[in-house]
């Protein structure tokens, strides 16, 4: 793997772009991607995602997040789950209203953390070093056991 190394400059300060990290962490993101996208079209995704998916469409509609799925009677998610990305994630979805958005923002987000400590880790330590701390961190356990389930 080559190093891609570009300059940019803000506000006076050269900022460095390392290529071993943007490609893994986007390979990684277009992994989990395909991962995800796999188990929902095969019905494994679980619960948590049609409870989420609920609580960001109500979120979007600028609605109290009512979740039916939870009790029969409609359960507020803030008293159970209170995730302030879920609100955040709200407009994306009044764009694109499917629950692929939430696979594809969970992907994109572990992707960026591929990015941001393989990045870092490449500061301090050798090439080789860093392309095998990334590899490391992109098939660890827990991102692994939060994008399959």
């Amino acid at each position: 793997m080559t190093t891609i190394t570009k300059y940019f400059t803000k506000g006076g300060v050269e900022k460095r772009v390392n290529g071993e990290a943007l490609v893994s962490g986007f390979a990684s993101t277009v992994l989990y991607c395909v991962i995800s996208f796999a188990r929902y079209y095969s019905y494994q995704s679980g619960i948590d995602l049609a409870i989420f998916g609920q609580s960001v469409k109500a979120y979007s509609l600028m609605q109290p997040p009512f979740v039916s799925l939870k009790s029969q009677a409609p359960f507020n998610i803030l008293g159970d789950h209170f995730s302030p990305i879920v609100a955040v994630i709200a407009p994306l979805y009044r764009v694109f209203p499917h629950i692929e958005v939430l696979l594809v923002v969970q992907a994109a987000l572990f992707g960026w953390a591929v990015y941001l400590l393989g990045r870092r880790v490449r500061r301090h330590a050798s090439r080789r070093s860093a392309v095998l701390a990334m590899v490391c961190i992109a098939s660890c356990w827990g991102i692994l056991a939060a994008v399959t389930r």
